[in-house]
C-alpha cells in the first residue's frame, strides 16, 4: 500500500547536514506556493493513512522513536484535565449573574 503512494516503508527524513543555512536556502528555493503545496499535503496524510487503515502506513509516517505515542499521551492528559476544570465551573454567562441556571441537576 506504501508504494502505491510513493512512500518507502520505514523512511525517514532527517536535517541537512549543513543544519539551519540550508533549510533556508531550501526556504528560498521552493518559495510560498510549493511551501503551501507541501504543507497541505503533510497535513492530510495522517487522515488519509487513518482513512485506508493500514498500519504500516502510519506507523512509517509515525516513525519509531515514541514521541508520538507521548504527543498523544499528552494530548489526551490535557484534554481530560480540561474537560473537567469545565464542568467545574459554571458556564461565564451563570457566573457573571447575565443567566440563571440550576447547578447539579
Amino acid at each position: 500500500m506504501t508504494a502505491a503512494f510513493g512512500l518507502a516503508p520505514n523512511r525517514t527524513t532527517t536535517a541537512p547536514a549543513d543544519g539551519p543555512e540550508a533549510v533556508r536556502r531550501a526556504d528560498r528555493a521552493m518559495g510560498p506556493r510549493r511551501w503551501r503545496i507541501t504543507a497541505s499535503v503533510a497535513g492530510r496524510w495522517p487522515g488519509l493513512a487513518a482513512r485506508i487503515g493500514d498500519r504500516q502506513v502510519i506507523a512509517a509516517y509515525l516513525g519509531g522513536s515514541g514521541q508520538s505515542e507521548q504527543a498523544v499521551a499528552d494530548f489526551g492528559v490535557s484534554y481530560a484535565d480540561q474537560t473537567e476544570r469545565d464542568h467545574a465551573a459554571p458556564p461565564r454567562p451563570v457566573a457573571s449573574g447575565r443567566a440563571e441556571a440550576k447547578l447539579g441537576v
